[in-house]
């Protein structure tokens, strides 16, 4: 089964693009599909929620880890979806991102 994210308009043909190149296993899909993740437009620095991603945002390591978790995939991954979206990830715990 191939795990999905939700992705706003503006953004969802470079995440898929990306994906790809970097092999990781995320269906995208148009917002409103029930996927445990979304990427949406949002003013720069804001804080990403628990199934929300807002890429120039910030996200706590704990929320990152367990975004991961919900998207079933791995910490490496999670961290290069988020340097991609230009996300800082706050409060690491454990030097994974």
């Amino acid at each position: 089964m191939t795990n999905q994210i939700e992705i706003a308009p503006p953004w969802e043909p470079k995440v898929r693009s990306f994906l790809e190149k970097e092999g990781i296993p995320l269906e995208t899909v148009p917002p409103g599909q029930g996927a445990p993740v979304r990427i949406d437009q949002a003013p720069p620095k804001r804080e990403c929620l628990p199934g929300r991603l807002f890429p120039k945002g910030r996200i706590p390591c704990a929320l990152a880890l367990e975004t991961a978790r919900r998207l079933g995939i791995s910490p490496g991954q999670m961290g290069k979806l988020l340097d991609f979206l230009e996300i800082k990830v706050r409060q690491c715990q454990l030097g994974c991102f």
